[in-house]
C-alpha cells in the first residue's frame, strides 16, 4: 500500500485533563455521600441528596443531603455538608455552611469532617450550633450519625 500526502486526513482531537486533587474532591464526596444516604434510607428517614432549601432571602441552598421530619408538630430539617477538602475541614468550610444555615433556619446542621476539623474550625463551628462529626471511615460515620440522630429527633 503506498501513501501520499493527498490521501491524509486531518482530524482535530479533544482532550481534556483534570487534576488529580479535583478527581480525589469529587471521588470523596460520592464516596461519603452516597452510602451515608443509602445508610439513612435504610433506617427508614426520608433524605434528599443533594437537597435544596429556599432561605428567607430567596435563595436556593444546596446541601449534600436533607433529612425532614416531624418535630413537635412542625417539619424540621437537618441539612449536612460533607467537606470537600482532601485535608479536612476548616473554618472556612464553618463559615460557608452557616450562612446557608442561617438564611434557610436549619435547626440541626452538621458538618462532616472526614479525616477531621482543624481546630479554630472546631471552636466556630460550636459557637454557631454546627454539630461536627469527625470521621475516618464510613463505619464510623454511620455509628456517629446514628448517635446524632438518635440524641437530636429520637431515631
Amino acid at each position: 500500500m503506498e501513501l501520499s500526502i493527498d490521501k491524509i486526513e486531518l482530524t482535530i482531537l479533544s482532550s481534556y485533563t483534570v487534576e488529580e486533587a479535583v478527581v480525589k474532591m469529587v471521588s470523596k464526596e460520592s464516596i461519603v455521600t452516597a452510602p451515608l444516604v443509602d445508610f439513612l434510607k435504610s433506617m427508614g428517614l426520608s433524605v434528599a441528596s443533594p437537597g435544596t432549601l429556599v432561605g428567607k432571602s430567596g435563595v436556593h441552598h444546596i446541601f449534600d443531603l436533607i433529612i425532614e421530619f416531624e418535630s413537635e408538630g412542625t417539619s424540621t430539617a437537618l441539612a449536612a455538608d460533607v467537606s470537600k477538602s482532601l485535608e479536612g475541614a476548616s473554618e472556612f468550610d464553618v463559615i460557608a455552611m452557616f450562612a446557608k444555615v442561617v438564611d434557610a433556619d436549619v435547626k440541626i446542621p452538621v458538618l462532616i469532617a472526614m479525616p477531621k476539623m482543624s481546630d479554630t474550625g472546631k471552636k466556630l463551628a460550636a459557637s454557631y450550633g454546627i454539630n461536627v462529626i469527625e470521621v475516618s471511615s464510613l463505619d464510623e460515620l454511620f455509628e456517629k450519625f446514628k448517635g446524632l440522630l438518635k440524641n437530636r429527633i429520637g431515631k
